[in-house]
């Protein structure tokens, strides 16, 4: 580790261009480390992590400048900004090197919202760190914290592979307008997908999925899925679905429409443990 007592802006700016232009650089603020030696800035060469002590950037004009440097890199993509946690800085470092989903990044970039291609950037990382059955709680609430609940609804739809399978094969057949109404019925208004959370009880479940079925119908969707993970919650959804299965009134506290749709299982990991559903819209398959 490079280690700089004095700040050198010149220096700082450089290593950003420079490492942010091949394979991408870590950008960490105010590491403790940093501080107990008080040290400006420091730069990790073999895992390109830049860490950076604001407190003491103390040349006038400069954190401005660098803040404008860093928002170029960031929204380019070149950069990602990181907490505190060393594992997530190494994580990311070798994601970076073998970074297969850059395809997904640049196919999206120019298509949607800014905010929308930071989450989708942030749950690409997460979804590669669960598939190496790391952890990612923290990742997926600082999404949510970034990008608030769409943030969280894109971090979900990531990680079912919405965007290569879905978004990206749909704006290469409709036009833009077509896509964008699409994409926003399903990012923002939740039409497409139901995820259940730690948050659901039978009762929320009961009205998200009404919720979710009339938005479906209202966006002329013919068909949403319902995704459930963990034990808890895959053992509310099997709950949920077998007083569907039974259609009984009696059983639900919100009415349920159970002419207009049917439901099937589709997916089952015991393993992991996680459950997969399909809600079909009846009048788009008479």
């Amino acid at each position: 580790m490079s280690i700089k007592k004095t700040i050198k802006p010149s220096d700082v700016i450089s290593i950003i261009k420079k490492y942010s232009e091949k394979e991408g650089t870590s950008i960490l603020f105010d590491n403790e480390i940093l501080k107990d030696i008080d040290s400006s800035y420091s730069w990790e060469s073999k895992d390109k992590v830049l860490c950076l002590n604001t407190d003491k950037i103390i040349e006038d004009g400069f954190k401005a400048e660098l803040l404008l440097i860093l928002k170029e890199y960031f929204e380019n993509g070149s950069v990602i900004i990181l907490n505190d946690i060393k594992p997530t800085i190494t994580a990311y470092t070798h994601y970076a090197k073998t970074n297969k989903d850059q395809a997904i990044l640049e196919f999206f970039r120019p298509i949607i919202p800014f905010d929308d291609f930071q989450a989708l950037k942030m749950s690409l990382f997460l979804r590669y760190q669960d598939l190496n059955k790391k952890p990612i709680a923290y990742l997926k609430e600082d999404i949510i914290s970034k990008y608030g609940s769409r943030g969280g609804n894109i971090s979900n739809l990531c990680s079912k592979k919405y965007f290569e399978e879905e978004f990206k094969p749909l704006y290469n057949q409709v036009s833009n307008e077509k896509f964008n109404e699409y994409y926003e019925a399903v990012v923002m208004e939740k039409a497409k997908a139901l995820f259940v959370s730690s948050k659901h009880d039978i009762e929320k479940l009961e009205e998200d999925f009404v919720a979710t079925l009339n938005k479906a119908k209202r966006f002329a969707m013919k068909l949403f899925k319902i995704y459930a993970r963990g034990q808890q919650n895959v053992a509310l959804t099997r709950r949920f679905v077998s007083r569907i299965d039974k259609a009984d009134d009696s059983d639900f506290n919100t009415e349920i429409p159970f002419e207009e749709f049917t439901i099937q299982k589709l997916k089952e990991d015991a393993e992991l443990p996680s459950i997969e559903f399909e809600v079909k819209i009846l009048k788009y398959f008479k």
